[in-house]
């Protein structure tokens, strides 16, 4: 028996707006596109098979997304290039890179989690254009 080898991408979405943007659907949408846009059918074709938005949370605006091993550097880098969501301006932030489930009972993270609730209940810098003006 084969094992398949995938990699776990733990993303926090910086968003705009609030609003129906946040859905596994539509994050796995905009990533195809991203990914069919920037390496054509070939990249699509080879990174779609394992290509999966497991968890989507809008609360903490993290999401989980599978990917096969050999193609996670280039499901990251069209992540990187996805800019807005529905007309919705975002960015992603990558918190975790993981070779197992992501969110079992580590430290690590649990740490995640924490991080995740302490940003989205104190008011953590969601506007692009502070981001952008700090840059």
């Amino acid at each position: 028996m084969v094992a398949l080898k995938n990699r776990y991408l733990v993303m926090e979405v910086f968003c705009e707006g609030e609003g129906p943007v946040l859905s596994q659907s539509s994050i796995a949408n905009a990533i195809r596109d991203s990914i069919l846009h920037n390496f054509g059918e070939l990249g699509l074709a080879a990174s779609l098979p394992s290509l999966q938005v497991k968890y989507v949370n809008p609360a903490t605006k993290l999401c989980v997304i599978r990917c096969s091993r050999a193609e996670y550097e280039k499901i990251w880098c069209a992540i990187t290039f996805i800019t807005n969501i529905n007309n919705c301006p975002l960015f992603f932030n990558l918190l975790d890179l993981s070779d197992s489930k992501p969110f079992t009972k580590s430290p690590k993270n649990e740490g995640l989690t924490k991080e995740a609730s302490k940003r989205s209940d104190f008011g953590h810098k969601t506007n692009l254009a502070d981001f952008f003006s700090i840059m």
